[in-house]
């Protein structure tokens, strides 16, 4: 777009002028035979005089002719000290942020927390066995002789072993089945009977007569208790138990004379305790305590050597599913510990209400705007995302199914994320950033003219407010049109763009390309009908170190071009068609044009004229090729003109000549400009450059003082 606008000037000055100088000799000659001459005071016919006359006699200066051009302030060219003549050209290019380089992903985590054996309170049962129960299992006679014993004092017969049946225990309410982990079953035999009791064995036996034990008693003394208990650990055990006397033995009262009081009513009381109780399944009341209690960590590094401490979010979700195979309702305390929002740190509570028959599923998400996490967990590392969760059962008072392949599984989100602040080493990041393009249309606007820019200036200035280094790549700026592609080399690779020290401030760092380091001269003389920019690169080139930045911070890139009119040109043609004045050659039978021009413009000028008639047919033109009008001014090796160029021409037209002109109605001016040496040379445009003109004109004119005394 600037290179456009600055050769559009250079571009009209020159053929416009040339026009209006060759038409204005045309205009001049018939004015001077109408104004000059008084014809009525002439008498001859057909006098034919010469006359000769200056026409022009003036100077210009480059800036008169661009003048409309200067005069907007915001036009691409301007004039510096020294009156040289430049195009600028500024823009604003890319805007990095913070997503351009550097994103959290969203992160997740699967944990799942199997169902623990859990502890029961103690549990403590009792029966009474009577005697007459007992005995009514025992052989004859001893069945006999006690039972006829009832109620009176009697000799108590010794036993040898018998079996005393099996008796109901009850039933235990708070399981229906249980497995033990851990748990201990003590039975208290106390023997009421008159006699002492031995060699008394027990089967404690599940209602389904499944052996849970077997106790031995050696000695209970008449009066007195024993107590033997059981490793309930890998048992299982109904709510209904029986309590198998497998043997009993007895050495009786002593004979006939030593009678005791039989009474089929005294008993054996058994008493059962369940201690230290850990259950591992079964269908059991489970009592309100804690299940889970475990902390989880999120690793939100990704690889590239980050180790962050602090990030604050403008926005950010923890999303959850969570299943619970235990089938009791469940109060679940999450945490993140390190979290806070105004110091208060992150604390939810999720209750999963459980229909006691089937697993529970709950999903959810919590938002985490605007807290600040400590990503070092207390100091204990980098990257982490700390969080706890407390799991408790709250007990219906009924019994529920269980094993230990229930549980509790999560699985955490953490996502959506938007940083508002970030502090820490974020590592080496590689970015590439979108495309930016600047129309030139350098190809369209010259298609047939090679240019040389000398000395082209483009200065990047890069504004950056991350507290982060980065390495920008420049050979991705590129210059395009139709057939091809131009690179831009010379920058180093990468570019260390500075960093700022604190938040809220920002490092400038400029980037010159010019011709001492660069090929932007050849760039730009391919005249390209794009620049692209697109820059990729790195943070942290030179390694590790301490970053920070925020939701605001950002990178700026702007452009500015300062070109100097220091220019080879050549091929460069311009066509321009006039009306032509009929009156030109009325009296003109022939003529001579003598030009003097002065140049300082360091640009070869060459010009062709067509006439043409009404339909734009070509009659004639004014020479048989282009002619040299004037060369290039004097320029040295630094484009510095080093004296003006004066041209002398002279122009006939002659009578068949002017003739064959007269019927033309329209004339094409055609010029033709060139630096030095067909354009190779590069030369610098000032606008204080001068071109001085004079013109005059011997002509033979045609008058008819006849025609005169008659009108």
């Amino acid at each position: 777009m600037s290179n456009q606008k600055v050769n559009q000037p250079i571009k009209k000055m020159f053929p416009k002028t040339v026009s209006a100088i060759v038409l204005s000799i045309f205009v001049i000659l018939s004015a001077c035979t109408r104004e000059k001459y008084d014809f009525d005071e002439l008498t001859l016919e057909n006098y034919n005089p010469s006359i000769m006359a200056p026409i022009v006699n003036t100077e210009f200066k480059l800036h008169d002719l661009i003048s409309s051009t200067l005069e907007n302030e915001d036009g691409p060219i301007s004039i510096d000290e020294d009156s040289l003549l430049w195009v600028r050209y500024n823009a604003s290019l890319l805007r990095m942020k913070v997503g351009d380089f550097f994103t959290l992903p969203e992160q997740s985590v699967s944990e799942s927390f199997s169902l623990e054996p859990f502890d029961m309170d103690d549990i403590s049962q009792s029966m009474s066995v009577s005697l007459g129960d007992v005995v009514d299992n025992f052989s004859e006679p001893e069945r006999s002789n006690i039972q006829m014993a009832d109620g009176n004092s009697a000799p108590f017969p010794s036993l040898n072993s018998q079996s005393g049946g099996s008796h109901p225990l009850g039933g235990f309410s708070q399981f229906n089945s249980v497995d033990f982990a851990e748990g201990t079953l003590a039975v208290t035999v106390t023997n009421n009977w008159p006699v002492d009791i031995t060699n008394v064995q027990i089967e404690i036996r599940n209602s389904d007569n499944s052996l849970i034990g077997t106790l031995n008693y050696p000695l209970i003394v008449s009066g007195s208790s024993e107590t033997e208990s059981i490793d309930l650990a890998g048992q299982t055990m109904l709510s209904n138990v029986e309590v198998n006397i497998v043997s009993v033995s007895s050495p009786g009262s002593g004979g006939l004379l030593n009678p005791v009081p039989i009474d089929l009513d005294d008993d054996l009381a058994v008493d059962v305790d369940i201690t230290g109780i850990s259950i591992s399944g079964g269908t059991a009341t489970f009592p309100s305590q804690e299940v889970v209690n475990e902390s989880m960590e999120l690793d939100l590094s990704q690889g590239n050597g980050e180790a962050l401490t602090t990030l604050r979010l403008s926005s950010g979700t923890i999303t959850y599913d969570i299943t619970s195979g235990i089938k009791e309702d469940i109060e679940l305390d999450f945490t993140l510990p390190y979290a806070t929002n105004g110091g208060v740190p992150f604390s939810q509570t999720i209750n999963l209400n459980s229909d006691n028959v089937t697993d529970t599923e709950q999903s959810g998400t919590f938002d985490l705007a605007g807290y600040e996490l400590d990503l070092t967990a207390g100091g204990s590392g980098t990257n982490i995302l700390a969080a706890d969760i407390v799991a408790r059962i709250v007990s219906s008072g009924g019994p529920v199914p269980f094993s230990l392949s229930d549980g509790v599984s999560f699985e955490l989100s953490f996502g959506d994320i938007t940083i508002d602040y970030l502090e820490g080493n974020i590592g080496t990041q590689t970015f590439d950033l979108p495309e930016d393009t600047i129309a030139l249309g350098m190809d369209t606007l010259l298609p047939d003219v090679d240019i040389i820019i000398a000395d082209p200036r483009i200065s990047l200035t890069l504004t950056n407010s991350f507290g982060i280094p980065l390495g920008i790549d420049f050979s991705e700026i590129t210059a395009l049109k139709d057939g091809g592609s131009l690179g831009l080399t010379g920058l180093s690779d990468p570019f260390v763009i500075n960093a700022p020290s604190s938040l809220g401030d920002s490092a400038q760092t400029d980037i010159n390309i010019n011709n001492s380091t660069t090929n932007i001269s050849e760039l730009l003389s391919f005249k390209p009908a794009q620049l692209v920019f697109g820059l990729s690169g790195s943070t942290n080139p030179n390694g590790t170190t301490t970053n920070f930045l925020s939701g605001e911070s950002g990178v700026g890139i702007s452009l500015a071009v300062d070109i100097p009119v220091y220019l080879g040109v050549s091929g460069f043609e311009y066509r321009d068609t006039l009306e032509f004045p009929e009156e030109v050659f009325d009296n003109v039978v022939e003529a001579n044009m003598k030009t003097i021009i002065t140049n300082e413009l360091p640009v070869d000028i060459n010009v062709q004229a067509y006439f043409l008639d009404e339909n734009y047919e070509v009659i004639d033109s004014l020479y048989d090729d282009y002619t040299a009008l004037v060369a290039s001014s004097q320029v040295d090796g630094n484009g510095e003109m080093v004296s003006s160029t004066v041209a002398n021409a002279d122009t006939e037209l002659d009578e068949e000549k002017t003739n064959r002109l007269k019927p033309s109605k329209y004339i094409v001016t055609s010029t033709r400009f060139s630096t030095a040496n067909n354009g190779t040379t590069a030369a610098k445009f000032y606008s204080n450059a001068k071109v001085g003109i004079k013109l005059g004109v011997i002509a033979k004119v045609r008058v008819n003082l006849q025609q005169n005394e008659e009108e």
